[in-house]
Formats: C-alpha cells, sequence, structure tokens
C-alpha cells in the first residue's frame, strides 16, 4: 500500500536550497541559459515591432515556440508568456500581445536562476 510520505518524497523541490522566485534549471544546460534568456528579450521586443505592423501569424508563432522553449529550459514562466502571446495573436488582440510581450521583458530582466546541485 502507498502512503502519502512517498508521494511528497517524489515532488519534493529540486532544489531545497533555492529562495523564492529562483529558477532552478538542469545544470547540463546552465551554459545555454543567458543566451537563452537573451534570445526571449529579443523576441519579446520583436513581437512588439511585429503587432505593431499587424504580423499576428509570426507573433503566433514566436510565442508558440516560446512556450516549448520555456519548458525545456525549465523556465515555466517563459511558457506561460508564450502562450498568452500565442492565444493574443490568434485574436489580434494588439493591446493584449503588446502588454504581456512588455510584462516578458520586465520579467527577464529581473529573473534569477541557478543550477540544480
Amino acid at each position: 500500500p502507498w502512503r502519502d510520505t512517498e508521494i511528497e518524497r517524489v515532488f519534493e523541490p529540486v532544489a531545497e536550497n533555492a529562495p523564492d522566485g529562483v529558477v532552478v534549471i538542469d545544470p547540463d544546460i546552465q551554459d545555454l541559459v543567458p543566451r537563452f534568456l537573451e534570445n526571449q528579450l529579443a523576441r519579446a521586443k520583436l513581437v512588439v515591432d511585429l503587432t505593431g505592423s499587424g504580423d499576428y501569424e509570426t507573433v503566433r508563432r514566436i510565442g508558440h515556440n516560446m512556450k516549448g522553449a520555456g519548458k525545456g529550459y525549465g523556465f515555466e514562466v517563459i511558457s506561460s508568456f508564450g502562450e498568452s502571446i500565442e492565444r493574443a495573436a490568434m485574436r489580434s488582440a494588439c493591446a493584449e500581445v503588446t502588454r504581456v510581450a512588455k510584462e516578458l521583458e520586465e520579467y527577464l530582466a529581473e529573473v534569477k536562476w541557478q543550477a540544480r546541485s
């Protein structure tokens, strides 16, 4: 028979020493993370520009790719931003896409991360 304590052990935080709000990532990709974050910032800025010119299909694709990349790198928040951008672009919601992209820029300026030990 299973016990709650067994379940709890499975879902322990991957890094108990990580402060709140710090994204913990796989040490195998830590060298790639700075470049990944720079790319996401560039994409957020591009989304604002493309939205201004009405290119919602490209914005939707960028959001979709961001959704997958965020998960792949362990940045669930970036994934959520990507999903929001994708959905807003599908509705051609200019103000919403711009707002989400600006929020993503703010997040990227402040995000802290560390490799799992």
